[in-house]
């Protein structure tokens, strides 16, 4: 029948009736057909189907009146400050706690083996065969963090309010930050690491997932996507041109750069609290 236009089916039906010929219509793609006195309890797949491309529609229109955007969004060209311009509020409230973690691990990645030396092995001659060691175990350390990183990201989507885990995350981190200048055990150190480490797994995953969520209903996402990483090249620019004057700052002891980024975890953890807090972002789609 998939051939005949609407039409002509009817009008083979009409005169179907007059030459006083009945039709047996068999419904050849449903498993329960299996007589025709099944036909009556028969559904239309096609109709559960518009359901849920309807349902579908409507959710994505809420993600898109959420985030302040059309549903739909055309995807004409846009250069790259229009968009900046239209992105959704979620979008720069998680990049200002991105601003402060990457600033922080841009610290720990320049300033780890200095703080080792002076505080463990209580050299700063880089020269000298003690910092080198200090250098060699600072490697032992970001084992212990990366291993950190991998499980704490197994509890993290244990965490049902997703605001809580992140800013949970980078608090852990920021306290393993402070302790750093204070233990002068090279072994000891695996703790702080550890608890770094819960923050570098929070900073890898739940930041794209909030700005993913934002962008639901929003053309250009790829865009989008790839303007958000500069939220982690930036921060280790500015950090990088103000970590000398910081250094300064801190009485040029490179172990007091463990504090200062542990100030800089904490800023993100509060940050955190400005994105949405009734963020849609676990609306599931029924089937």
């Amino acid at each position: 029948m998939q051939n005949v236009t609407q039409k002509r089916f009817r009008d083979e039906l009409i005169r179907a009736k007059k030459a006083g010929i009945h039709l047996i219509i068999l419904i050849e793609h449903s498993k329960d057909i299996t007589c025709i006195d099944d036909i009556t309890k028969w559904k239309n797949p096609r109709l559960e189907q518009y359901k849920r491309t309807l349902k579908w529609k409507l959710n994505l229109n809420y993600h898109a009146e959420y985030n302040e955007r059309k549903p739909e969004a055309d995807e004409e060209k846009a250069g790259w400050i229009t968009l900046l311009r239209n992105a959704p509020s979620t979008f720069w409230k998680v990049g200002l706690v991105q601003f402060f973690c990457w600033a922080a691990f841009m610290y720990m990645w320049t300033y780890t083996n200095g703080t080792i030396a002076d505080t463990v092995w209580h050299t700063s001659d880089v020269a000298s065969k003690a910092y080198q060691e200090a250098g060699n175990w600072v490697g032992v350390l970001f084992f212990w963090q990366a291993l950190g990183s991998v499980v704490w990201a197994v509890v993290l989507p244990r965490i049902k309010n997703e605001r809580w885990a992140y800013a949970i995350s980078l608090l852990i981190g920021a306290v393993g930050f402070a302790m750093v200048p204070f233990i002068h055990n090279e072994n000891l150190l695996v703790l702080p690491y550890v608890l770094i480490g819960c923050a570098w797994a929070a900073m890898l995953a739940m930041p794209f997932a909030f700005v993913t969520n934002a962008l639901e209903g929003y053309g250009h996402k790829g865009a989008y996507l790839g303007l958000f990483n500069g939220t982690i090249c930036l921060p280790q620019i500015v950090a990088a041109a103000c970590g000398g004057t910081l250094l300064a700052m801190v009485g040029s002891h490179q172990y007091n750069m463990m504090l200062v980024a542990a100030a800089l975890l904490a800023l993100g953890a509060l940050s955190v609290s400005l994105i949405n807090k009734n963020n849609p972002q676990n609306l599931t789609i029924q089937q």
